[in-house]
């Protein structure tokens, strides 16, 4: 079972994701990262946010979890 968490990057259907809402029911928001295009005019279109419930079998289908620098363990940050 998938759980997600305020921040963390997945990929939602293929595409680059974070999770940057929570509610107090047990619903994520999640908000597809890039700028996506009008197919008609090329205007930037709002950015879209899927509303999910985790335990969901769409959301258990649809997201995968990546990881990020900060969750890798035998990364070295060296601070400037």
């Amino acid at each position: 079972m998938k759980d997600p968490k305020l921040g963390d990057y997945l990929l939602w259907d293929g595409k680059l994701a974070k999770i940057v809402s929570t509610s107090d029911q047990p619903m994520v928001g999640i908000q597809l990262i890039g700028e996506h295009y009008c197919p008609h005019c090329g205007e930037i279109l709002p950015q879209e946010l899927v509303w999910m419930i985790p335990s969901s079998p769409l959301f258990q289908d649809k997201a995968t979890a990546i990881q990020a620098m900060q969750d890798d363990p035998t990364l070295i940050l060296h601070k400037p």
